[in-house]
Parts: structure tokens; sequence; C-alpha cells
């Protein structure tokens, strides 16, 4: 093949890391050109050529580490690393824990009167040292307001507080600690109703994952 070329997208690395300067190929060409780093070369049959760059995260918390690598180059096609990865993506995050949310149904299910919705949301610790005081909150106004409260919320670890429409959970992390909060609703009589809610933080030592 001639003139095989992907790029690296780091313009959500960069905004929160430093780039070291690093970058090797083993063939080929690799230069840096604003936030895009770009592999060009040619390539024999069954070479493999191997890239490899690093930078140094910032110290801003809360911050998110976000690439991917494509090709604008038909021939060229994404394919599931050694290591598991699917889509040619990473992500890491400058943070001490990380919280995610399902539901069952899942979100964008159709639901009627007397259906059961659970939720659940999970706090997974990702530092290195205990986390004291982790918080996450889940907003339950555009809940609430179409279903019942079931009264059914529990945590496997640390504190819940219904308080209004706000369901707040409170909570110590040692290292690699999984936290799972789930509770229900039930779904009422209100027509065309819809049922949103978001959980969040106000913790900057948080951040909020998809959930796998």
């Amino acid at each position: 093949v001639e003139g095989a070329i992907i790029e690296d997208d780091l313009a959500d690395v960069l905004d929160d890391a430093t780039w070291n300067g690093d970058a090797e190929a083993s063939s080929g060409d690799v230069s840096l050109d604003g936030t895009t780093l770009t592999w060009t070369g040619d390539l024999e049959v069954g070479q493999v050529v191997t890239v490899t760059y690093s930078v140094t995260v910032g110290d801003e918390m809360g911050a998110s580490l976000l690439n991917v690598v494509t090709s604008p180059d038909e021939r060229g096609v994404c394919v599931p690393a050694p290591d598991g990865n699917l889509d040619c993506t990473t992500s890491h995050f400058n943070a001490a824990y990380v919280f995610s949310k399902t539901s069952d149904p899942e979100s964008g299910s159709s639901v009627k009167e007397g259906d059961v919705v659970t939720y659940t949301v999970v706090v997974e610790h990702v530092g290195d040292v205990p986390v004291e005081d982790a918080t996450v909150t889940d907003d339950l106004s555009e809940v609430s307001n179409v279903a019942r409260w079931n009264n059914d919320a529990k945590a496997s670890s640390g504190q819940l507080v219904r308080e209004g429409t706000s369901l707040t959970w409170t909570g110590d992390l040692d290292v690699d600690e999984v936290v799972t909060i789930t509770y229900s609703v039930t779904v009422g009589d209100t027509p065309n109703a819809v049922l949103r809610n978001v959980v969040t933080s106000d913790d900057e030592r948080a951040v909020c994952v998809d959930a796998a």
C-alpha cells in the first residue's frame, strides 16, 4: 500500500494535558499539526507499523482525556485492538471517582400507567487514594410529577437522602470501590408523560461517564 494515512484527534486531550514531543513511528512519518497527529507511510505485505506518543496530564480535577484515531483513506479500517478496544478510541479521567446511570426499561422506552421503572446509579472509585464525602444528586423533578415514588431507594454503601425532588447519595470510597444505588417509580396516569431525570455532582473530583 502506498500513501497509507491515519489521523489521531487530540483536541479533547491537549486541552487538559501537555504534549511531550516524543511521537515516533517504526516506519513512515509522524507529525503533529495543531491538535491532529498524522502518520503517513507505505506498507509492505504483512507489515505492521507502531506509532507511540505520550502526554502529561494537567492538574485540573474532573478533566477528561478523550481521543479517537481515524483514516481519511477508504482503504483504512478500524479493527479491535488486542486489549479489546473496539472503536479506536481511548478515554482517561483526571478524577477521584466516576458515576453513571441506567434504567430498566432502558432510556427511550415506551411505558404505560402502572409500569415500574427501576433506576441504577453506579459510583466508582478510579483514583489512587480513598475519597471522603463523595456525592451525587439525582434530579427527580421531571419524574415525581408523573410517577409515584416507591420508597425503595437503597445504596450498597454510604447514605441516601431524598429531599423534595432530589435524591442525594454521600459516602466515602475506598480505592477501587464501586457503589450501586437503586430505586424505582411507578408510572402514573398522566397522558403523554415523559419521565426525565439526570444524575450530577457538584464535586470537582467526580466525572459523569457512559454506563458500562
